[in-house]
């Protein structure tokens, strides 16, 4: 009987090891969701998963930074997504806030600018972006 591992291995290193290695009693847990910190992280995890599972059949794998190999990745269905940190978007936020304080107006202390959730839907838009 394998036991399932809860939902989600939360990568800090060694992702490689927890997902192909991983046994339990001489079980291997069956992991739902892996989310890694970043995308050099979830790279690893995407060649582990590669040996025996199905991303988007039996197990989703998520990444944080966009970088245009775990973009590719997504665009190919071999990762679920990852988190686009737009920084284009922060640059022209601050350009803008820079230009009213010049101007004299008042501005407030703090501006947020999204993530964006890349997925399959959007990972294409966004390398070109990149680019």
């Amino acid at each position: 009987m394998k036991k399932k591992l809860l939902g989600v291995v939360l990568c800090v290193a060694m992702m490689a090891t927890a997902i192909a290695g991983c046994t339990t009693g001489g079980e291997t847990p069956t992991s739902e969701v892996v989310f890694c910190n970043n995308d050099a992280m979830v790279l690893g995890a995407a060649q582990a998963i590669a040996a025996g599972r199905t991303v988007g059949e039996d197990i989703y794998l998520v990444g944080v930074d966009a970088l245009t190999e775990a973009l590719e990745k997504v665009v190919t269905g071999e990762m679920t997504g990852t988190v686009f940190n737009d920084h284009i978007g922060q640059a022209s936020k601050a350009v803008e806030v820079t230009a009213l304080r010049l101007s004299g107006e008042t501005t407030d202390v703090y501006y947020r600018v999204d993530y964006v959730k890349a997925t399959q839907d959007n990972a294409q838009e966004i390398l070109g972006f990149l680019q």
